[in-house]
């Protein structure tokens, strides 16, 4: 776990975050950040739950069962936009330190 702006952060949600704040869109589903990500989706749906109550994402719509995990949609609320605003130096840091084969020696060493 690696601490962010006062909250623990396990690998698959750093690299949950990090994809979102390196998209201009804030609208997902479930399956899209799946899709992105070498995760299965009941690890990336357990990591978006913690995302949820941390007021990182929010679901957009409450109707949706959990018949489909995939189809969930959720969006990065105004406040979570901020918060990974305020954190992308510590979030970058801890994406290449928990991923050096993605970049070069100096990078990994900067972090």
């Amino acid at each position: 776990m690696i601490t962010i702006g006062g909250l623990k952060l396990y690998t698959y949600e750093i690299d949950i975050i990090y994809l979102l704040m390196e998209d201009d869109d804030s609208d997902w589903t479930v399956g899209d950040i799946a899709g992105s990500l070498p995760y299965i989706v009941d690890d990336l749906w357990d990591g978006i739950q913690s995302l949820i109550l941390s007021g990182i994402l929010e679901r957009t719509d409450m109707t949706q069962t959990f018949d489909n995990i995939p189809a969930i949609k959720v969006t990065v609320p105004s406040p979570g936009r901020a918060w990974l605003d305020q954190h992308a130096s510590d979030i970058d840091d801890a994406f290449i330190l928990l991923n050096p084969d993605m970049f070069d020696v100096v990078e990994a060493a900067e972090a």
